[in-house]
Parts: C-alpha cells; sequence; structure tokens
C-alpha cells in the first residue's frame, strides 16, 4: 500500500530531473519512501527540472513539493561543502 505521493526535484549522474515518489510499508522496517517513477527530460538547470514537475504534478493530480529548492542553495543555507547531493 503506498501513501504520500509527490512530485519532486532531484540531480543524478544525467542532470537535475523529476520524480514521483511514495511512502510503502515493510514489516520489518516501517514505511519508506521509495521512487514511483521518473519524469522524461533531463536537464542542466534546476529550473528545467522544476518546469517539468510543476507540470506534471498538474496533469497528473499528484502533489508537488512545496518549496522546490536547488541542492546548491541548500548548500549555501547550511554552509555544507558537499554539493553531489540535492537536498529538497
Amino acid at each position: 500500500m503506498a501513501r504520500n505521493d509527490r512530485i519532486e526535484v532531484t540531480k543524478g549522474m544525467s542532470g537535475y530531473y523529476a520524480i514521483h515518489t511514495a511512502e510503502y510499508a515493510d514489516s520489518d522496517i516501517g514505511w519508506y519512501r521509495d521512487i514511483v517513477n521518473t519524469g522524461i527530460g533531463r536537464y542542466k538547470t534546476f529550473d528545467g527540472a522544476k518546469k517539468e514537475a510543476q507540470d506534471w504534478s498538474k496533469s497528473d493530480e499528484i502533489p508537488l513539493v512545496d518549496n522546490l529548492i536547488d541542492s546548491k542553495e541548500v548548500t549555501k543555507i547550511k554552509g555544507d561543502t558537499n554539493t553531489n547531493e540535492c537536498s529538497i
């Protein structure tokens, strides 16, 4: 059983992209979040993936993560030097 579906943006080796995630129940570990599907585009910029995520959320009526923010901005806020991860 899945719950809390949402669309968000992440960054991988191929660039930024939109993802659909949901929470699933497991009898051993409890609830965990996993990827249901990925968007069709891969983008050099966060804004390209954000636009796809917004359109996907609207067309499929899946909630969009509030306050989408590029991991570079999170890095600036937290003062972390690791820019390989995208925190949403």
